[in-house]
């Protein structure tokens, strides 16, 4: 749980989809509270449909409660595309 912001950092820094994946896939399996505000923001931000969907269903059932209030912030962005992801992370996360 404590590399989750170290691995955070590496992603953004990336260029490579592939290591930009890889990271998802090591904070999707770190668990509790700590990875989520990480894996809402790859969810949001990323360049590539692909890195934000797996950030998206990386967050498990016990993660959604707390994903949901930083998605929710998000609807009042100014780049209707975060607006838009924002608004299905909500259908994913807040429909249980």
């Amino acid at each position: 749980p404590d590399a989750a912001p170290a691995v955070l950092r590496f992603l953004s820094d990336s260029e490579n989809r592939d290591v930009r994946l890889l990271g998802v896939k090591i904070l999707s399996r770190v668990g509790g509270k700590k990875p989520v505000a990480g894996l809402v923001q790859i969810s949001l931000k990323d360049v590539d449909a692909e890195v934000r969907y797996q950030a998206l269903y990386g967050l498990e059932q016990d993660q959604h409660d707390r994903a949901l209030p930083l998605y929710v912030k998000q609807l009042t962005s100014d780049w209707n595309p975060i607006v838009c992801r924002a608004g299905l992370a909500l259908g994913v996360v807040g429909n249980e």
